[in-house]
């Protein structure tokens, strides 16, 4: 009895009740809608939430749904896709979003197929060095964007997706005080400039879709070939020429950062087999998704710049091919790798990966046109 007293008087101590109560309250906060709003925008987080919200308020009742990373996020244009759609009553909605590995695809694709009954096709976007980027730990960005799910259904999906949870990871997942750590830090170091972003950005937002492709700065004004773009990524170039802003700042970190990427191939990393066999694992559970609820599944092989020459390789592309051709023969596949191999190819592109609004522009009519046969 003593020992309970002791421990009654411990606790209604203020200076243990009023800590305790503060980090109850804040948690509770946190998962109110009112702090998602409040979410950085364009964060991992709050690209997911957008997207979420869009699928439920969106008038847009699709017959086909776009699966993918940031390839399809910028390299599609939906607008223009549903106006070419439009006469043959074929409306297209997007989950894509940019850093998404295949768990938080699956995750979005079964979200958007039990919020729209419309959806009969499902177009998956591969990112064709996929194979060789799976680990058994969480990737911090996509744990971000996971976060964003019910916890039950992430935990499942990561445990038949292999991947070893650690403490830190069920910490994550649980309290939203670790989850919106960094988010909140910068909110209270900066609220004002929380809000400026806030309100800018959603000037911008459409209503149906996540993102519109606006940006017209082309790759190929940092110059004709990799190391001539790398050089004057690094040293900067004049914003302007002829009176024309041809660049900015994010544009030119853009370039730099893809030029990165351009010379490294991630098939040549040790352990090569082991990350194989789990992108199979991880492929079949998207896929399932798709299959078992009786959608026709197209895979397609899009476009990069003429730099990610490690990413045209045949032995990637048969790699895909085979490991589709094992979870089902009644998945379709369309190959657009070059469809945009002209003359003007870097005029296409914003960096080495990702189209900007002349090159989505092209790109979307190839699609469309490369699609509609598949559709009925």
């Amino acid at each position: 009895m003593l020992y309970l007293k002791e421990l009654f008087k411990f606790l209604r101590n203020p200076l243990i009740v009023i800590p305790i109560s503060v980090v109850i309250v804040l948690e509770i906060f946190l998962r109110t809608q009112i702090y998602k709003s409040l979410l950085k925008p364009m964060s991992y987080a709050a690209n997911i939430i957008r997207i979420q919200k869009l699928i439920q308020t969106s008038k847009i009742h699709p017959k086909v749904l776009i699966v993918g990373t940031s390839v399809p996020y910028q390299g599609i244009l939906l607008d223009q896709l549903n106006q070419y759609g439009r006469g043959k009553t074929i409306m297209f909605q997007s989950v894509a979003t940019q850093g998404a590995f295949l768990d938080t695809q699956t995750l979005l694709l079964n979200y958007a197929l039990q919020k729209k009954d419309s959806i009969q096709y499902i177009i998956h976007f591969a990112e064709l060095d996929l194979p060789w980027q799976q680990r058994y730990e969480l990737e911090l960005s996509n744990r971000s964007m996971l976060a964003q799910f019910s916890i039950e259904e992430t935990i499942d999906l990561l445990r038949k997706n292999l991947y070893k949870i650690s403490f830190e990871d069920y910490r994550f997942f649980y309290m939203k005080l670790f989850t919106y750590q960094n988010d909140l830090r910068d909110f209270i170091l900066n609220p004002f400039q929380r809000f400026k972003s806030i309100t800018r950005s959603k000037k911008y937002q459409h209503p149906d879709y996540s993102y519109v492709n606006t940006t017209n700065y082309a790759i190929s004004a940092y110059g004709n070939t990799l190391e001539e773009c790398k050089k004057n990524a690094f040293y900067g170039i004049p914003f302007y020429k002829d009176n024309i802003q041809i660049t900015d700042e994010p544009h030119r970190k853009a370039v730099l950062d893809t030029c990165k990427i351009a010379e490294y191939d991630p098939s040549l990393e040790p352990g090569k087999s082991t990350w194989e066999n789990l992108f199979f694992v991880r492929l079949t559970n998207l896929y399932k998704v798709a299959l078992q609820n009786q959608k026709i599944l197209i895979v397609v092989f899009p476009p990069y710049s003429k730099f990610m020459k490690h990413l045209r390789k045949k032995e990637k592309t048969d790699f895909w091919i085979q490991s589709i051709q094992k979870i089902s023969k009644e998945i379709y596949i369309l190959n657009l790798q070059v469809v945009l191999d002209d003359d003007q190819n870097l005029d296409y592109y914003y960096d080495t990966i990702h189209l900007n609004r002349y090159g989505a522009e092209k790109f979307t009519r190839y699609f469309y046109d490369s699609v509609v046969s598949y559709i009925k």
